[in-house]
């Protein structure tokens, strides 16, 4: 089973259509965090100013709009087991008692009872243009949101002898970047035509891991392949630094650190200078989140 209860509320406001205010409060309750903690307050408040109602600019025939507006808010994520705050125990577990097989019950978990709201709190500044009667509009925007108490499932140590990993509030993320866009819009007679680009930036890094270890996975083809470590960017890739492609065995020779190579092959780099190629000479080689993304659209 599994409940929800929200409380939300919000207040608008407008002056002479030149200064905007809207304010949001709310108010969640899940039933998948522990006592005490299924509660969480995420407010929210956005505030503008169109300077294009203001008096000195009635006269202006440059500027159709223009209009600065600043946003800042927090938002709660609970999708996660619906006990797992709570310890399980398991009536199936077979051990041996008196050289005879018998069936007991055993944790088969380990639980934080101390589970809360993964929250995001994010900033937002930008900046609506509108030119030439709006023939040409322009938004540009710059944010950064920060994800804090991210809900992780840590794995325990060997010792305690159980498999499952216990879900945490273990990590944190920051998101920041800018995004622009721009549309050009005309008509002559009958035929209307636009054309619109955008682009935008994105910086990705992981700020803690709670003090865990470095999460690295991979595939049945690649193993290994992506990291989690802190300073870094969400899942970029691990792995070998190539230094080139051996022409021919002389170069083979010379590099007794990869003793199978061929002519042809790719060349790796000893990183640790220690005589040969491991693990150990495993590093960052690229992101799989992209810096920047963009894009172009033609109308008629």
């Amino acid at each position: 089973e599994f409940a929800l209860v929200s409380y939300l509320g919000r207040l608008t406001y407008s002056f002479d259509d030149r200064y905007l205010l809207t304010a949001n409060i709310r108010r969640d309750g899940s039933s998948r965090f522990s006592p005490g903690n299924k509660w969480g307050v995420f407010p929210s408040a956005s505030v503008g100013w169109r300077i294009s109602e203001e008096g000195f600019m009635q006269n202006n025939s440059l500027f159709s709009d223009l209009k600065l507006r600043a946003s800042w808010g927090q938002t709660g994520f609970q999708e996660f087991g619906n006990y797992d705050f709570q310890p399980v125990l398991a009536n199936t577990l077979n051990y041996l008692f008196n050289g005879q097989r018998v069936t007991g019950i055993a944790q088969r978990n380990l639980a934080s009872d101390n589970l809360r709201w993964e929250t995001s709190t994010q900033t937002d500044i930008g900046l609506d243009i509108g030119l030439f009667n709006n023939q040409l509009l322009i938004n540009m925007d710059y944010y950064t949101k920060e994800t804090e108490d991210i809900l992780v499932p840590i794995p325990p140590s060997p010792s305690t002898g159980v498999n499952g990993s216990p879900t945490l509030n273990a990590g944190s993320v920051r998101n920041q970047g800018f995004e622009f866009a721009a549309t050009y819009r005309k008509s002559t007679g009958p035929f209307q035509y636009s054309i619109s680009g955008n682009f935008a930036t994105l910086d990705n890094e992981v700020l803690s891991l709670g003090g865990g270890q470095p999460i690295i996975s991979g595939n049945v083809n690649v193993t290994r392949v992506t990291r989690i470590i802190e300073g870094f960017p969400i899942g970029h890739f691990f792995g070998y630094v190539t230094d080139g492609i051996f022409q021919n065995q002389a170069e083979v020779d010379a590099h007794a650190d990869q003793p199978n190579a061929e002519p042809g092959d790719i060349r790796f780099k000893d990183l640790n200078d220690d005589g040969q190629i491991n693990v150990d000479d495993k590093d960052y080689i690229g992101e799989r989140i992209p810096d920047l993304t963009y894009g172009l659209a033609l109308n008629a």
